[in-house]
């Protein structure tokens, strides 16, 4: 008589609503099980349908293709940045408005850019962690701090050599575009506000927001289904492209940060590695180009 009691909600046909026991038991009059109302047919299909996958979840293919699709919507937003930006300078009049040539504008490209990689790598984490944001991550505890000096030393060594090659086009242009353009120089109070800005940027926001997306959830995702190799070599091309929209010279010398950043996080296991490992190489790199 109580077979059906035996049953679970998702054995329970639609329509039907197990019973359940009456504490209230207190005689022949009063039945040891009293009837629940019963369920609709919808709630019948979705306790018989499985739970919804996030579409990050579903295998690396996906992903990665995701995190492309963010890469590309960053990009579109920081150009809109930067050209919004150009058109009320022009509307201000500023004197010192040549165009896309703007140190300013290069700042707010990066800083939309980074913004954008870090609030979705936030919502990411959320998503994919189940509300642990902290292992959607992989923050850990560092294990070879060592490894973080000597891999950041070794990138800085290799950064120059490439950018040695490059000396006489692309990168003495960007030098003089952030440490020698008139509009920056040119006025006493730019000459202190626009490095400040440029290194808070450059040492803390960036590194955070690449850091965060291309090997905290991504890296940590990828790793549900690859090897370290593969998951190291997969972030590390979506790590050159995004540094390539900047130019093929820019792509060139990301390439040794690229490396090594994989490789130390690859090495210590934790996003924290990578992360330091990051900013000392940008502080490095952007103290050697501000005193040269």
């Amino acid at each position: 008589m109580f077979a059906s009691s035996q049953l679970s909600p998702v054995q329970q046909p639609a329509g039907h609503r197990i019973s359940e026991p009456d504490p209230l038991f207190a005689g022949p009059d009063r039945p040891l099980f009293r009837a629940c109302p019963a369920m609709s047919a919808n709630e019948g299909l979705a306790l018989n349908s499985p739970a919804r996958i996030a579409f990050a979840r579903r295998g690396p293919i996906h992903a990665l293709g995701l995190a492309l699709i963010w890469l590309i919507v960053a990009f579109m937003l920081a150009t809109i940045s930067a050209t919004a930006t150009f058109f009320l300078r022009q509307l201000a009049g500023d004197r010192f408005n040549e165009g896309v040539s703007s140190p300013w504008l290069y700042l707010v490209s990066l800083v939309v850019f980074s913004l954008v990689l870090l609030g979705v790598s936030l919502h990411m984490a959320r998503v994919l962690g189940n509300g642990d944001a902290a292992a959607a991550l992989g923050q850990k505890n560092l294990r070879r701090p060592w490894l973080i000096l000597a891999i950041t030393v070794a990138m800085m060594v290799a950064a120059e050599a490439v950018t040695w090659l490059f000396e006489r086009s692309e990168t003495r242009a960007l030098h003089h575009l952030l440490f020698e353009h008139p509009e920056i120089w040119g006025v006493p109070i730019r000459r202190w506000l626009f490095p400040v800005c440029l290194g808070l940027v450059t040492i803390i926001v960036a590194p955070v927001a690449e850091e965060l997306f291309f090997r905290g959830w991504l890296w940590e995702e990828l790793r549900r289904s690859w090897g370290r190799p593969a998951v190291a070599l997969a972030t590390g091309l979506l790590f050159l492209l995004a540094h390539g929209m900047g130019g093929f010279v820019i792509l060139v010398c990301a390439v040794p940060g690229a490396v090594g950043l994989s490789f130390v996080r690859a090495m210590d296991g934790s996003v924290r590695a990578s992360l330091l490992c990051h900013v000392l190489y940008n502080a490095g790199a952007f103290a050697y180009a501000y005193l040269d």
